[in-house]
């Protein structure tokens, strides 16, 4: 593979290592347990990404106002029944 000057990935271990490095002395389990959860799925994101599996925010922003407008007429239905309910 040619070389770009583009360095080499780190790894895992130099990503723990990174981490170790920047996190206070007196750490949790729990605490470090979440970081590398955090960073795990950083890295899994941006493998995602190189691959080309993402969504477009136009999609993304198109499902989020269809899901609204089911809820709100949801919403809306229930509030009518509960009148007609109420009226009868």
């Amino acid at each position: 593979m040619p070389d770009f000057g583009i360095p080499d990935m780190p790894t895992v271990k130099e990503h723990v290592r990174n981490l170790l490095d920047n996190l206070p002395d007196n750490i949790s389990w729990k605490q470090l347990r979440h970081e590398l959860w955090v960073m795990e799925q950083i890295e899994q994101a941006n493998a995602e990404i190189a691959r080309g599996e993402t969504i477009p925010h136009e999609q993304v922003m198109k499902e989020v106002d269809e899901w609204f407008a089911k809820l709100n007429r949801r919403r809306t239905q229930k509030r009518i029944s509960k009148k007609l309910a109420r009226a009868s």
